[in-house]
């Protein structure tokens, strides 16, 4: 009975330690397995998202269950880690992405289509619930809460302290979220003790698609769209844990975003062929 033997690597995107990120699961060179086989892999680890590689081409082509990656290329960026050298684009849920370099590491380009920044005037008291809170500004003007769009909608709050960050209200967080039809609120602000970090950001989302990279990219279009920041790039540290995780964001025509990949696990996927028996299973 013939199997397939191939690579497999355990992943946290935007970590710099083990199991601090966002977790994945990516397979190689599965350009042999037929599509039985492929549906296979990528079902039978349900609760982590899966990516297969199909063996190195211009674009590097990365099979998925395309709701694990749609719109957000997560696990584009975990399978570019793996490889000896990023390509020039990767195909990840659906979707072809161009591949750039960011604070010296790879990432991926988000737009086309453009971010979108919308002001509104009506979160700050709504999302804080009369926690202290201070604004950011930009020379004399105050920056305002926005709704960004970029394949998601996400509120982006600018407050002036951590404290304030981590005061935000989830519950009226959810509220805003559905009047405006956003996926989450990105409650951000530059007083980070990070090392190597910007820009301190907190999400609280309210859709289970809601996608990391694309919430990191919002802040950097919001950012872009009011000259907060000198210079093309910016690191992001993310949510209150420790250590938050790391998201850098290229602030240049094209937005980019990108991060350190740790790999916690490597080892063989061993895939049976078309017509497994009751003892044939896939075996890592």
């Amino acid at each position: 009975m013939n199997h397939e033997t191939l690579p497999l690597w355990g992943l946290d995107v935007f970590a710099k330690q083990p199991l601090t990120g966002r977790q994945a699961i990516i397979v190689g060179t599965g350009a042999s397995l037929t599509a039985s086989q492929r549906d296979r892999v990528l079902g039978a680890l349900p609760d982590l998202p899966v990516g297969i590689l199909h063996e190195a081409g211009d674009p590097v082509e990365l099979a998925t269950d395309t709701a694990s990656d749609a719109g957000s290329g997560h696990l584009g960026l975990a399978a570019i880690s793996t490889l000896d050298h990023p390509p020039p684009a990767i195909v990840s849920g659906g979707r072809q992405y161009q591949v750039t370099t960011v604070v010296g590491a790879p990432a991926i380009e988000l737009e086309p289509p453009a971010a979108s920044v919308d002001p509104i005037d009506d979160v700050f008291d709504e999302a804080l619930a009369g926690a202290s809170r201070g604004t950011l500004a930009v020379g004399d003007d105050a920056l305002p809460p926005a709704v960004v769009t970029l394949g998601q909608r996400w509120i982006v709050v600018p407050l002036a302290y951590f404290s304030d960050v981590s005061s935000v209200s989830s519950d009226l967080s959810h509220d805003l979220c559905r009047r405006y039809d956003a996926v989450g609120l990105c409650a951000m602000t530059f007083d980070t003790v990070t090392p190597g970090a910007t820009v301190h950001l907190r999400t609280v989302t309210t859709a289970e698609s809601a996608a990391p990279t694309l919430a990191a990219g919002s802040v950097g279009a919001y950012l872009r769209q009011y000259g907060a920041i000198d210079g093309s790039e910016v690191a992001i540290a993310a949510g209150l844990e420790t250590p938050p995780r790391r998201i850098d964001v290229g602030l240049g025509p094209t937005l980019a975003v990108g991060g350190p990949t740790t790999t916690y696990l490597t080892g063989d996927l061993v895939v049976p062929d078309d017509e497994p028996d009751d003892t044939d299973i896939i075996e890592l």
